[in-house]
């Protein structure tokens, strides 16, 4: 799930490519909307092994998320949702002590 959001906020960074600017202007602006998508993926790698990290971390960013675009309906629910389901798996996760993924 984590990777799919992943994927779901880089495909807003082909908004940024405006082939009117400069290399490094499109560079810069692809890069600053990926931005989102590499602190997601930063966080699942931190949270594979501690599960409890991912829940605290994907619910923290989906309530800033919320906050930053002062609690929109359609944002928090495309945006915001899938963060905030993403974390309470993680809890969940966490919680239950699956025995087979602590063996490795």
């Amino acid at each position: 799930m984590g990777l799919g959001i992943c994927v779901f906020l880089a495909l807003f960074a082909l908004d940024a490519w405006d082939p009117a600017k400069t290399g490094t202007e499109r560079a810069s602006e692809v890069l600053m909307h990926l931005l989102p998508s590499i602190v997601v993926l930063a966080l699942l790698a931190v949270s594979w092994r501690r599960q409890w990290i991912g829940g605290f971390g994907f619910v923290a960013l989906a309530i800033a998320y919320a906050v930053m675009v002062k609690f929109r309906l359609d944002w928090v629910a495309v945006i915001s949702g899938p963060l905030l389901a993403a974390g309470a798996l993680f809890f969940w996760s966490s919680v239950r002590g699956d025995s087979r993924l602590t063996q490795r």
